[in-house]
């Protein structure tokens, strides 16, 4: 199973490919993450040109259902 890239080692990735301080680049994740998500509460639909697209998607919630580990009365 592939191991995934965490927060910090994709910051270090970004700022020594492009010669930008990590703290620039960390500024600069945290701002999209904050307009992302006003993008998504205001629109549904956050879209980076030819990177990602997100989608708000509404769902009717699960119904209750009984599970294995119930208390017997």
């Amino acid at each position: 199973m592939a191991t995934q890239m965490s927060k910090s080692q994709l910051i270090e990735k970004i700022a020594t490919t492009t010669e930008v301080s990590k703290k620039e680049v960390k500024s600069v994740m945290e701002t999209l993450v904050d307009v992302s998500h006003k993008e998504l509460k205001k629109n549904g639909v956050f879209l980076i040109h030819e990177f990602a697209k997100f989608v708000v998607v509404k769902k009717n919630a699960t119904k209750a259902r009984k599970g294995t580990n119930h208390l017997k009365n």
